[in-house]
């Protein structure tokens, strides 16, 4: 399964329909949240073939939600406090190694700067969605990136 953690539904549609056509599942998950809680399920990790993260998104918005705006920097970095919780338990190391930010981050910006910094530190990929406007060519890095983590688990169509 390809998870889709962004809360911009109509603009990952392409990229999840790509990837269906390539014979993927896909889920899009619209808080982080309900990230945390999905993958970080007791079944969840042989489920995970990639996760893509956005970095500006929002919590659950109510008093349990572990991404408030505090915590965020008012949402600005909600994936990065996702990043950092994934990283926090030595049973979701293997999540990291199947994530990829992808964000609509400018390079010029101290945000940016922060972003790459943190997930160097993690060994995470960056990939901006401004570099990745045609769903086939960001089909065909998904699929690198996912050929360096792991053999496939599904079948391409015919």
């Amino acid at each position: 399964m390809i998870y889709f953690v962004d809360e911009e539904e109509s603009f990952l549609r392409p990229y999840a329909v790509e990837m269906q056509m390539r014979g993927y599942e896909t889920k899009q998950i619209t808080d982080a949240d309900t990230a945390l809680e999905t993958l970080t399920a007791e079944d969840a990790e042989n489920d995970v073939e990639l996760i893509l993260l956005d970095v500006m998104m929002p919590g659950r918005g109510d008093e349990t939600s572990e991404f408030d705006r505090k915590s965020t920097d008012n949402y600005l970095k909600t994936g990065l406090v996702l990043l950092k919780k994934l990283a926090e338990s030595e049973e979701n190391k293997e999540l990291l190694k199947k994530t990829v930010v992808f964000t609509m981050s400018s390079k010029s910006t101290d945000l940016f700067d922060e972003i790459s910094s943190t997930s160097r530190k993690l060994g995470v990929p960056v990939l901006r969605k401004s570099d990745w406007t045609r769903p086939l060519r960001l089909g065909d890095e998904l699929e690198g990136i996912m050929g360096t983590i792991t053999p496939p688990k599904h079948e391409a169509p015919m």
